[in-house]
């Protein structure tokens, strides 16, 4: 309700049929069978105390399940600057979930360093993605070349992730 009082200008995604806003222990309700999704996107806090589970193997097995075939998982997933050592970890047990898994980075000022990365989890590679129609004149951030772009990583952190 806040979004749409105060930031009517992002539109309003939620009355999409399809949309649905949970606003409870991710754990349990990706254990509820039945809850099966397109796409989960997980926006989580930093991997300290309680959220450390989102960083888990099994939170990330939990999601997988959940996702129907062809679907697609989108997670916060660290700083490589800062945080080599888990998403390291989180790619490695991510390619045995998934054919076509990337980690990708955006540029976000607020965020130490100054971007903070992501995980792509899904059988579908990303590229997919660039075949779609970028509306001109109607987004703020994404087009192709960015799109394209989130994905090229420095070399000593692909080395990493590759190693």
């Amino acid at each position: 309700e806040y979004s749409r009082q105060y930031f009517p200008e992002f539109g309003d995604p939620w009355s999409h049929p399809r949309a649905k806003l949970v606003v409870q222990d991710a754990f349990e309700f990706l254990k509820i069978p039945g809850n099966t999704f397109d796409v989960i996107v997980s926006d989580t806090t930093d991997p300290i105390g309680m959220a450390e589970r989102l960083f888990s193997e099994e939170f990330y097995r939990l999601m997988w399940g959940a996702l129907n075939p062809g679907g697609a998982i989108a997670t916060q997933c660290e700083q490589p600057y800062f945080d080599t050592a888990l998403i390291k970890e989180i790619a490695g047990f991510v390619k045995s979930m998934a054919k076509n898994p990337d980690y990708y980075y955006a540029q976000i000022p607020t965020y130490p360093g100054g971007g903070i990365g992501f995980m792509y989890v899904s059988d579908t590679p990303w590229q997919n993605g660039l075949t779609r129609a970028y509306p001109p004149g109607q987004m703020n951030y994404l087009n192709p070349e960015v799109h394209r772009a989130a994905f090229a990583l420095p070399e000593f952190f692909r080395r990493e992730l590759d190693g």
